[in-house]
């Protein structure tokens, strides 16, 4: 399974919003995830001083592939 998540803020210019560190249930890389509500998370990297995240998509997919051409299949 792979993932990806989309930062949403209007007022960013070219320092726009980027998620770091993507787990499922605590994992890197996950493979075989069996729980039916899975926990996802990430850091979110912004330099700017008091940026916080108002906002987020979230694309699943069976294979990193279909994220590249925002195909999410799960």
């Amino acid at each position: 399974m792979a993932f990806g998540i989309a930062g949403c803020n209007r007022a960013a210019s070219a320092q726009a919003l980027s998620p770091a560190a993507l787990r499922v249930d605590e994992l890197v890389t996950p493979l075989g995830i069996d729980d039916a509500q899975p926990r996802f998370s990430w850091q979110l990297q912004d330099r700017r001083t008091g940026a916080k995240q108002n906002a987020f998509q979230l694309l699943v997919a069976t294979k990193p592939e279909l994220l590249a051409v925002g195909k999410a299949d799960v």
